[in-house]
């Protein structure tokens, strides 16, 4: 194991009045089977019972340290306070509704020690209602769909050469800093899905994705609008075809003057791959219809 100052692997836990839920989510760190890590936890101005929580733990496991924002700074900026005071080699974080399974460290740890090829691995999930009964499941996908998901999801590890090259998160990239930090790093690194269930992500009425979920599907669109035309790694096919799938979402939310302009921007990469992207779906369509 390494010194207490030198750990393998950086936990960051900022909270904002998360008290309801926060035992769970540091008690799942501290059960992990993987010891080597630090757990650093970041009160973003609480003024609920968050503080003392933390500073109870912190009382207890020497592996635990505590920083404060004076006020609400929100996710992006607590992120960077905690990640600025870490010392591993390997960064990973978790929201204070949220729980690791205990073998999440100990499984991404290995992978990335055996595999210097790889630079951020993620994997499968769990949901979990309020009383942390599962609800469903989300299985990983490759990082070639990231044009159209954050399929990295809330399970992962990556080693600190993917922050300090991103230089951190965007603090004006609020609601989606993660999956535009994700955007950012998969054109320059080498990602690597597990299809291991080692996370709960929790969905409650409380929640960031409940509270403000129409706001959050909103940012996601304008940072793929903003974001494929970039992603040349993909290639002009995939990029495209990404763009017919946000068409789709437009219209699920029932804005088709959006679709419309998704669509345009698919064209504008690949107009046949468009063509054979809304051919397909339509033949499919069909042949469900004559299923039925």
């Amino acid at each position: 194991m390494s010194t207490a100052a030198q750990p393998a692997v950086s936990i960051v836990l900022p909270a904002h009045n998360g008290a309801r839920f926060l035992r769970e989510s540091i008690d799942s760190c501290l059960a992990q089977t993987y010891g080597d890590f630090e757990l650093i936890l970041v009160d973003d101005g609480s003024t609920d019972a968050t503080p003392a929580i933390f500073a109870e733990y912190a009382a207890r496991d020497a592996r635990i340290r505590t920083f404060r924002n004076a006020k609400n700074l929100k996710l992006p900026e607590s992120l960077n306070l905690g990640f600025s005071h870490a010392a591993g080699r390997y960064f990973t974080w978790i929201s204070d509704d949220n729980r690791f399974r205990p073998d999440a460290l100990g499984t991404f740890a290995a992978i990335l020690d055996e595999r210097p090829d790889v630079d951020v691995v993620y994997s499968d999930c769990s949901v979990i209602d309020e009383r942390g009964a599962v609800v469903a499941f989300r299985r990983v996908s490759p990082i070639d769909r990231i044009g159209q998901v954050n399929c990295v999801g809330a399970s992962f590890l990556y080693r600190r050469a993917v922050h300090e090259a991103l230089n951190g998160f965007d603090a004006t990239r609020r609601l989606v800093e993660d999956y535009h930090f994700w955007l950012r790093a998969a054109g320059q690194f080498r990602f690597l899905p597990v299809a291991v269930d080692l996370y709960e992500y929790r969905l409650h009425t409380d929640s960031l994705s409940t509270q403000h979920g129409a706001a959050i599907l909103a940012a996601h669109r304008l940072l793929l609008r903003e974001w494929l035309p970039r992603m040349d790694w993909l290639g002009r096919s995939r990029q495209a075809r990404a763009c017919v799938h946000l068409a789709r979402a437009s219209l699920s939310r029932a804005d088709p003057r959006a679709a419309l302009e998704d669509l345009w921007l698919g064209c504008r990469l690949a107009p046949a791959a468009v063509a054979a992207e809304c051919a397909g779906r339509i033949y499919r369509g069909l042949r469900r219809r004559a299923a039925a």
